[in-house]
């Protein structure tokens, strides 16, 4: 066997072991984002009317985080197609 192609396999194993990896941190995040999805229902108590929907830090703060989760989301989904 040519030093070529045992370094494609070396590669294609790094490969695999990488998305891998990818595909359990994408577990870990969608586990976060259903979490957080779940928390930010329970502190949003607006109503519908314009009255109730007074500036709350906490919840921004914390649909701040869900945005930011959602763009690591979206960024590991097309780390995992590539890898694969």
């Amino acid at each position: 066997m040519s030093i070529y192609h045992s370094n494609r396999k070396n590669e294609y194993k790094i490969k695999i072991e990488r998305n891998k990896m990818y595909i359990n941190k994408l577990g870990k995040m969608i586990e976060k984002r259903s979490i957080l999805i779940k928390e930010i229902k329970e502190i949003d108590n607006t109503d519908g009317t314009v009255e109730s929907y007074e500036y709350d830090p906490y919840l921004h703060y914390m649909k701040n985080r869900l945005i930011s989760i959602e763009g690591n989301i979206r960024s590991l989904r097309k780390k995992v197609k590539r890898t694969e």
